[in-house]
């Protein structure tokens, strides 16, 4: 059995170019539909050549992110996996199937990251917001490591949006990204945190 990674809830529309220009055959709003079935995204002559690649990428991830279901937790250490202070840095679980994924995509769309990897008690991002393990206190322990780090690019998962005025009380602005990891780097391109080359 394979975890829900969210693939639904992608959010095409708001990337593409809102021209309704009919150049790709259809509207923007027509198109994202045709996306969220599995079209490719060349058809649109108004997209730059890396957002085509992360919007397709998101696309594919279907095909290569496979998360189990296990009955049972799994912890990974905690801590800030560092790369580069200029680099976006991730919040998540310290569940391996979900640092898996995360970090898949981010290395096929050829993005510098850091991770900040907190204690869920190894349950999943989803299943830890639900239970309450993904909560503010819990990043808070980890604040010294996020000293390291350019705090205007910390990003925290869609699943955990609720605790955002929380998050930012204890360790600044953060940003909420997608619900599905999938969706993270044309999320990030569009927001500006990484650079359209």
């Amino acid at each position: 059995m394979k975890a829900d990674l969210y693939f639904d809830r992608i959010e095409f529309y708001k990337y593409l170019p809102k021209k309704d220009c009919g150049d790709c055959g259809f509207t923007c709003r027509e198109f994202s539909r045709i996306l969220k079935m599995g079209s490719r995204a060349d058809k649109c002559p108004h997209l730059t050549k890396r957002e085509i690649e992360f919007l397709n990428l998101a696309i594919e991830a279907r095909k290569f992110l496979d998360v189990p279901i296990l009955q049972t937790t799994v912890k990974t250490r905690t801590g800030l996996v560092f790369s580069d202070k200029k680099a976006v840095t991730l919040i998540t679980a310290n569940y391996p199937y979900t640092q898996a994924a995360v970090s898949e995509i981010m290395v096929r769309a050829g993005i510098n990251f850091n991770m900040l990897v907190i204690d869920t008690e190894g349950y999943s991002v989803d299943m830890a917001v639900f239970l309450g393990y993904f909560r503010a206190e819990r990043i808070a322990e980890y604040k010294d490591e996020l000293e390291k780090v350019d705090k205007r690019k910390i990003v925290i998962p869609g699943l955990a949006e609720k605790f955002k005025d929380e998050i930012t009380e204890i360790i600044g602005d953060v940003i909420v990204g997608p619900v599905c990891c999938a969706e993270l780097p044309i999320f990030l391109l569009k927001l500006g945190l990484i650079n359209n080359i």
